[in-house]
């Protein structure tokens, strides 16, 4: 790139030259939230209809952010979704890093713009207890839902 010539009270002056920038680092006019999860840079989503079991579910197997969720609980006590920040199957009560109480009988939904961020990668579990430590698994049908990420 050639120098700019910069006018200084009746004098020229050369101004420095600007770096060339990396190739796909370039942000420039990008003035919004964009997502870019998707080529369409939509959130994009995971549903989940509990079985008997945990229901260990990898969301996204690269680092990511959590936009949002809506989960409905069928049973008449608490359930809970269990987020783990990581790129393999995560394993109930192990690694927990965020708690989704999902009330009985009802409706546990969230949503946030920015998102919340997954260094590593989201991972999902589904309990009957609040601890980080419980690993007992829900009922078939206790829990149904997506979860929305980028």
């Amino acid at each position: 790139m050639n120098p700019i010539p910069v006018q200084t009270q009746g004098t020229v002056a050369t101004s420095f030259t600007q770096p060339a920038l990396v190739a796909g680092s370039a942000l420039i006019g990008d003035v919004g939230h964009q997502y870019r999860g998707s080529a369409t840079g939509a959130a994009s989503g995971t549903h989940l209809v509990a079985a008997n079991t945990t229901n260990a579910t990898i969301v996204k197997n690269s680092a990511g952010r959590v936009l949002g969720w809506f989960f409905i609980n069928t049973n008449a006590a608490i359930r809970y979704v269990k987020l783990h920040n990581q790129t393999t199957t995560p394993t109930a009560g192990t690694g927990v890093v965020r708690t989704i109480g999902v009330p009985a009988n009802g409706v546990a939904r969230f949503n946030l713009e920015g998102g919340i961020a997954f260094s590593t990668g989201i991972g999902l579990t589904t309990v009957t207890g609040a601890a980080d430590a419980d690993n007992t698994a829900v009922g078939l049908n206790d829990i149904i839902g997506d979860i929305f990420f980028a």
